[in-house]
């Protein structure tokens, strides 16, 4: 609680992923991984949301720094496409991750109800 008011976090629920390569075979973990955004040189930590898509959060020394993906259950994705938040404090996500060789840039798109910025991208990565 902050000056009388509640925050809620959003923090996507962690499991370890072993999702299907491209080909439809069972992968393995990915290595260590590290993007700058920002900046900040940060890991990336792979994580799944409660309904199975992929979530990407980025950190330095082990605290969030910020999380690279949102999840609109209204919004088809495939296996391994993700949905990279693109607006306000994320600015620059989307590019930040592909320099990174993380992801690849599908198509933009814009988010109901304030017409936020995210990319719809291909996960290039076995998280």
């Amino acid at each position: 609680m902050i000056n009388g008011m509640i925050l809620l976090l959003q923090i996507p629920l962690i499991r370890h992923i072993h999702s299907p390569s491209p080909e439809g075979k069972p992968s393995q973990p990915t290595k260590h991984m590290k993007v700058v955004f920002n900046g900040q040189e940060c890991d990336v930590v792979f994580s799944q949301y409660a309904n199975g898509r992929t979530a990407i959060r980025l950190t330095v020394d082990g605290m969030t720094y910020g999380m690279a993906t949102i999840n609109d259950p209204d919004m088809w994705l495939g296996k391994i496409q993700v949905l990279i938040k693109n607006y306000s404090e994320n600015e620059g996500m989307a590019d930040a991750l592909v320099a990174a060789g993380i992801v690849e840039k599908q198509e933009e798109t814009k988010l109901h109800p304030f017409g936020c910025s995210a990319w719809i991208c291909k996960l290039l990565v076995n998280p």
